[in-house]
């Protein structure tokens, strides 16, 4: 921009003062044209909109195939593109111990970082599913 202000100013020197003007309102574009884009990707962050498909969470999630998982839910994402905030429920087998859960909710967190980048933050939430019916 600097070299545009310059040639403005050598063009007002050599006779040609409108050419400022122009220099002027393109360089006025191009601050405009820079804080769109800043105000756009600030105001997601700032209205806390969803930052990725939940149905995509999902599959994600549910791609790990581990033994007991039946199914996830209540999936929240925030963030853009510098880092992403996810919250979500996973329903798993009602007799699998802590500890199962635990490991399965770590490895749904390591994929989802795998996936949306390392700046990604998860925070998975077991919750016990139904039992299976017996056969009558």
């Amino acid at each position: 921009m600097s070299i545009s202000v310059v040639a403005g100013l050598m063009a007002v020197r050599l006779g040609y003062p409108q050419i400022d003007a122009l220099v002027g309102g393109v360089i006025a574009v191009v601050i405009a044209y820079a804080a769109f884009k800043i105000m756009k990707e600030a105001s997601s962050v700032l209205l806390d909109r969803v930052a990725l498909d939940p149905e995509e969470v999902k599959a994600v999630c549910l791609s790990i195939n581990a033994a007991g998982v039946q199914e996830c839910h209540r999936v929240r994402t925030r963030g853009c593109e510098s880092g992403y905030w996810i919250d979500l429920h996973l329903v798993v087998d009602p007799d699998m111990t802590t500890r199962e859960s635990h490991r399965i909710a770590s490895q749904v967190e390591k994929q989802l970082k795998r996936t949306y980048g390392r700046n990604t933050d998860a925070v998975v939430h077991i919750e016990p599913g139904k039992a299976d019916q017996p056969e009558e």
